[in-house]
C-alpha cells in the first residue's frame, strides 16, 4: 500500500479514536514531501510527457501530478498505461482430472 493510503487510514482509524492530530500532521508531512518532489522533478516530468506520453497515441498518460521516486541515476514518474479488454488473454478454468 502506498504511503499516501497508509497514512490517509491513520487519519481515519484516529477520527474518534486515537491521536488526530498526529494522524493529521504525518499526512500533511507526507503530502508536502510529494509536492516537493514534484516540483524538484519538473523537467523530468515535462521530458517523459514529450517522449513516452505524447508519442503514444493516448496509450500512456501522465497525471498533472504525478507521483515521483528518485535514484541516482534518473527517476521514476507515475504513469498510466492503456491496456484493451479484448487484448488480454482470457484466464481459463482449470480442467478437472477425469
Amino acid at each position: 500500500m502506498l504511503l499516501l493510503e497508509q497514512l490517509a487510514t491513520q487519519v481515519v482509524d484516529h477520527w474518534d479514536r486515537g491521536d488526530l492530530a498526529a494522524s493529521v500532521r504525518a499526512l500533511s508531512e507526507h503530502l508536502l514531501e510529494l509536492r516537493n518532489d514534484r516540483l524538484r522533478h519538473q523537467a523530468s516530468i515535462a521530458f517523459a510527457r514529450d517522449h513516452y506520453a505524447m508519442p503514444s497515441g493516448d496509450d500512456i498518460e501522465i497525471d498533472e501530478a504525478p507521483l515521483t521516486s528518485a535514484s541516482h541515476e534518473g527517476v521514476w514518474i507515475s504513469a498510466w498505461l492503456w491496456v484493451d479488454h479484448d487484448e488480454v488473454p482470457q484466464a481459463t478454468a482449470p480442467q478437472e482430472d477425469g
